[in-house]
């Protein structure tokens, strides 16, 4: 994973195999190719690796990082929900915004090891990834005085989508990225998304907002860019977007392009990371 950067003027300015001038032009049936999409149902018996529940947060009072008594108990009585095994897990720590960055990163990274050290006890043949995820918030706010469990299932791309605590999602549903298993994919994503975030398609056709991601079969083009671009606009300074795809647009982004979305980004205040399937 790594912070993309990339552009939209190459989709403004170059006419393309569908006869259209510009992604504005392109974008009719879904508005800027971007929409709005709500998880489906849970991942049935077929794929039994994912019917537990996978994730646990912890919660601190303002500059601690102590668990007390009850908070050990609960922790211990997730991990023993978890399938027996070998057990792969990732501990992402957080802080709200008082104090310094520096400070904080620290603060966060102090809660992560606190939890990690009673998964360590409570699972005795585990692998722990420790991620320290600073700052939340801009001020005071108790939701993000806390530490994330995340248990992993054996999907690479699930673990991989895990690992990035995400406040939005843009996922690639052109339908020749997902041409060999749209329902694998969509299932990964219902599966592995951070409750509580966004998540948006990039599609030509064929969605409305706040319809079921697993009832979207995707088609049309790659619009990824454009979706990118547009997507920005909606997001607050210090939020993460995770995009889900294999990034071949229809139309090749030149340097002088990349580094202007890259000033937008920048000038948004958020961290994009990109996830390839």
């Amino acid at each position: 994973m790594r912070i993309i950067v990339g552009t939209i003027l190459a989709l403004l300015l170059t006419t393309t195999a569908y006869g259209q001038q510009n992604a504005v032009d392109r974008c009719t049936a879904v508005r800027d190719c971007i929409c709005r999409v709500v998880p489906g149902q849970k991942i049935d018996e077929k794929t039994t690796e994912y019917n537990f529940e996978r994730r646990s947060s912890t919660y601190f009072i303002e500059d601690g990082d102590t668990i007390s008594a009850y908070q050990a108990a609960a922790l211990e009585k997730f991990f023993k929900t978890l399938p027996a095994g070998r057990q792969h897990v990732t501990v992402i720590g957080y802080a709200d915004g008082c104090g310094s960055a520096e400070y904080n990163k620290s603060l966060s990274a102090r809660r992560a090891v606190a939890v990690s050290a009673i998964a360590r006890k409570a699972l005795k043949n585990v692998k722990i990834d420790i991620i320290s995820g600073g700052e939340r918030s801009a001020g005071h706010s108790s939701d993000v005085r806390r530490v994330d469990v995340v248990a992993h299932t054996s999907s690479q791309l699930t673990t991989k989508i895990d690992k990035v605590p995400a406040d939005y999602y843009l996922v690639d549903a052109s339908g020749s990225m997902w041409s060999n298993g749209w329902t694998k994919w969509s299932d990964v994503v219902n599966a592995s998304v951070k409750p509580g975030s966004k998540i948006y398609l990039s599609i030509m056709s064929g969605c409305r907002n706040g319809q079921s991601i697993s009832s979207i079969r995707p088609q049309g083009g790659t619009e990824i860019w454009w979706s990118y671009w547009v997507l920005l606009d909606k997001m607050k300074p210090g939020q993460t977007l995770a995009i889900i795809s294999d990034l071949e647009s229809n139309v090749p982004l030149t340097h002088r392009e990349a580094r202007l979305i890259e000033a937008k980004t920048k000038k948004a205040g958020v961290s994009v990371f990109y996830i390839r399937p």
